[in-house]
């Protein structure tokens, strides 16, 4: 048998283990990103949500959320996106982690119009050593670039290094 995520999430469904079928789903949504299958990672992101809000579960809440989110955000969905990622940044602030999604917040604002906002959420911070998270940044400057002067992006992102984390958070969500 082949010791894929996705054989041990069925081997699992069969014995009723929830804790490795939600592991094994949030590994599969990355792997689908990483491989830039946004449409793999959004039906398999949305079904290990739909499971964590069946089971009242939040232990993997934050990353299932925000990967879900992404992988929408991707997709152009970004109706869609918005209320996973305001959850996903909800969790993170409690925790003390909402710094690990701020690129994602940035490229979902970015894509909701607004660009400023995006250039501030991004600051100076390098994204730590995740292939997705880093492709996501990639992109995230990118876009940044071809929208803005380079003086005004530099200056935008300065600005945004004085703002706290959940601040940065709070201001990419706003309307």
């Amino acid at each position: 048998m082949n010791p894929s995520p996705s054989n041990a999430c069925n081997s699992r469904k069969a014995l009723g283990d929830h804790q490795i079928i939600r592991l094994a789903l949030g590994y599969l949504v990355r792997y689908a990103a990483a491989k830039g299958n946004y449409e793999e990672a959004a039906s398999r992101g949305e079904a290990l949500v739909t499971m964590l809000h069946r089971d009242r579960f939040v232990g993997v809440g934050a990353f299932a959320y925000a990967d879900f989110a992404g992988a929408l955000t991707q997709l152009g969905q970004i109706d869609r996106a918005l209320p996973a990622i305001r959850e996903a940044a909800d969790i993170e602030a409690r925790v003390g982690s909402v710094w690990t999604m701020l690129d994602s917040l940035a490229l979902l604002a970015f894509k909701r119009g607004r660009i400023k906002e995006a250039a501030l959420v991004t600051k100076f911070k390098k994204p730590r050593a995740d292939p997705n998270r880093e492709r996501v940044r990639d992109q995230l400057v990118a876009a940044l670039r071809k929208a803005m002067p380079a003086a005004a992006l530099k200056a935008a992102m300065a600005e945004g290094a004085e703002l706290g984390d959940e601040q940065a958070a709070k201001l990419a969500l706003d309307e």
